[in-house]
């Protein structure tokens, strides 16, 4: 009972650390799955970078640690979002 008493705090928030992570992996991929527009749109700079973060961390996880220092007050930038996203 000891060694459950211990483990399932542990248990419960690694399981949680997990949900969450996968809750950003499907935010990202419907973003860049979406059909995208001919049209230039202002696009969320950070939110671009951190789609591609959440779906590449599986290729350097091992290997690398990504820090990222993002300006929350980033402007949006006009262009075209989908193949922005593609380039990242």
């Amino acid at each position: 009972m000891e060694y459950f008493k211990q483990e399932a705090p542990k248990a419960i928030e690694q399981s949680l650390e997990g949900i969450d992570r996968i809750s950003h992996i499907v935010t990202a991929m419907r973003f860049f799955t979406h059909p995208g527009s001919e049209n230039k749109e202002i696009a969320d700079l950070n939110q671009i970078i951190q789609n591609a973060i959440s779906l590449s961390r599986n290729e350097w996880k091992i290997i690398a640690e990504i820090k990222t220092d993002l300006d929350p007050n980033l402007p949006g930038v006009e262009c075209l979002p989908i193949e922005l996203s593609q380039v990242v």
